[in-house]
């Protein structure tokens, strides 16, 4: 039950224990209350306006009001209409060597790679903005979509020329990537040295990932991965992996998760559903994106296994469940931003997303044209902009979920919300499991 109380909202959660948590996302509050509560409130259908008996009312705001409000301003990132940077991808080029069935890219080989003056520019940018805002850390991201080890000379020069602009600066930085891990050990090794982390993008077992994840031509790359992985292993190199889902995975779910309770202990993997875009779009249904109670179901039970074991299953949409926000991802709240191999400036790693999230330009002479309007328009897209999120308990955790999935209707709304609430239910102490 969602309610308005003055100028708090709050929702009210019954339990099967015969309990309510009540829940204000905006104080940091969470309790656990009898039942009987419900007994002594009303709450307006329309205006969701809560009128609770006059002592109760006093008793549950007085115990909440301890709590300072998280004011929404600042939640809502660049609302001064600035178009800043602090938070920067680049996109190397399309070019793969693996032919994923799934690849919101469809990536193979290309001609087009970002030039050294594109990105060269960006770090400019990238370095004075942090500056400017009082920043001290500047954080550099190679995105997926093609494979950027494939350019290992340009992202090597991109990095050593981040590391003398932050020096020069006196700030510190970050560099990591997302990876499909099919290189050399000469070269993952390398990659140690030069990154402070990264996403290896890993569908589980062998059964699984050779289906999902063939090389160019049909060969297995899952031995090839395993090996880069052990690599960072030996060398304490920071990584997570990243698992995509599909109704393959669901089927042999119980290998799944003892794959990676075996072979990846203490490690995040961060499972993600199937996303028909791109090569997606091209699946003959052999595999297919899991269905919305399927995909609930799997990423509760990954939940309740995190609970019990040493490593963390865990879903962008709930993997920030403590950071409250109104946009999903900071690329659409501000502050991030995504260049292309062709200079475009976007708020999206997904490769082919929308000319929607275009707002910028960056030429090879090192020219930035920023559209502030059409930055400010993509911020508009908050959780206050989709009806559906105005009475969720989760909007402020999960910020409304992925915008690129909001638009292509592939939000799995139903496993957010249960496995927030299985969340809730172990911060109040009651058990996950319902």
């Amino acid at each position: 039950m969602y309610c308005k109380l003055e100028e708090d909202e709050l929702w009210l959660l019954p339990q099967p224990e015969g309990k309510v948590i009540l829940y204000v996302p905006l104080r940091s509050y969470l309790a656990v209350l009898k039942n009987d509560i419900l007994k002594h409130l009303y709450c307006d259908e329309n205006t969701h306006t809560c009128v609770i008996e006059k002592d109760l009312s006093k008793e549950i705001s007085a115990n909440f009001n301890k709590h300072p409000k998280i004011s929404l301003k600042d939640l809502a990132l660049g609302e001064d209409g600035s178009t800043i940077m602090w938070d920067l991808s680049l996109s190397l080029s399309n070019r793969c060597n693996l032919a994923c069935i799934y690849c919101h890219a469809d990536a193979g080989d290309s001609s087009e790679v970002l030039p050294f003056e594109i990105a060269k520019a960006a770090i400019d940018r990238l370095i004075n903005d942090c500056v400017v805002r009082g920043r001290h850390l500047a954080r550099l991201q190679f995105a997926g979509g093609g494979e950027p080890a494939l350019h290992f000379s340009l992202l090597r020069e991109i990095v050593e020329y981040l590391k003398i602009k932050c020096t020069d600066a006196g700030i510190k930085y970050e560099a990591g990537m997302a990876t499909n891990g099919i290189y050399p050990e000469e070269t993952a090794f390398e990659l140690t040295n030069l990154l402070t982390g990264i996403s290896l993008s890993h569908d589980g077992p062998k059964e699984i990932f050779d289906i999902h994840r063939p090389m160019r031509g049909g060969k297995s790359a899952f031995e090839i991965v395993m090996r880069t992985a052990e690599v960072f292993r030996k060398r304490s190199f920071p990584f997570a992996l990243r698992s995509t889902i599909s109704n393959i995975t669901i089927k042999l779910r119980l290998k799944y998760f003892d794959f990676f309770q075996k072979e990846f202990p203490s490690y995040s993997v961060g499972i993600e559903p199937l996303n028909p875009q791109g090569r997606g779009l091209n699946l003959d249904g052999t595999v297919r994106p899991p269905g919305e109670e399927e995909f609930a179901d799997f990423l509760t039970e990954a939940y309740l296994r995190s609970l019990k074991s040493n490593f963390q299953f865990h879903n962008s949409t709930l993997g920030k469940f403590e950071v409250l926000r109104v946009h999903f991802c900071t690329s659409i709240g501000q502050p991030a931003m995504t260049v292309l191999p062709n200079g475009d400036v976007v708020a999206c790693t997904r490769a082919g997303a929308p000319e929607l999230y275009k707002f910028g330009k960056i030429d090879t002479a090192g020219n930035i044209h920023i559209d502030d309007f059409a930055a400010s328009r993509l911020r508009k897209l908050s959780v206050f902009s989709s009806p559906k999120c105005e009475t969720c308990f989760c909007k402020y955790n999960c910020g409304g979920g992925c915008l690129d999935l909001r638009l292509s209707d592939n939000l799995r709304c139903n496993a957010t919300r249960k496995t927030g609430m299985m969340m809730l239910r172990s911060k109040a102490h009651l058990s996950p499991e319902v």
